[in-house]
């Protein structure tokens, strides 16, 4: 059996898509296949193009490990001041089971 985790993706207007995600993969790998409207993710996970932005809630923002040096080159520190993270890099994992993510606009 293939093992899930749940993920909450908000988008700005407050609608909320609930979707089971696979464990391994990423957060934005999971809006993509599940069909969640706002992840454009145009470099296909490769964190070159930040365009797969979300605000991760605050009660899971401290659980996540802090980003790698490739997605901070994509971030400037009043993003993570914001919570702001690259959705495909955030691996999906059972610790993360009900996490709320609310998707951002995208950078031009």
């Amino acid at each position: 059996m293939i093992a899930m985790a749940r993920i909450i993706y908000r988008e700005a207007n407050g609608t909320e898509h609930v979707r089971e995600v696979t464990e391994g993969t990423s957060v934005m790998r999971g809006a993509l296949e599940t069909g969640v409207p706002g992840i454009q993710a145009e470099c296909g996970g490769a964190a070159a193009c930040a365009t797969c932005q979300v605000r991760v809630d605050p009660d899971w923002f401290y659980r996540l490990p802090a980003p790698q040096d490739l997605e901070s080159s994509m971030l400037d520190e009043e993003d993570l001041e914001a919570r702001v993270r690259l959705s495909c890099q955030i691996v999906v994992t059972p610790e993360l089971e009900g996490m709320v993510v609310e998707v951002l606009a995208t950078r031009p």
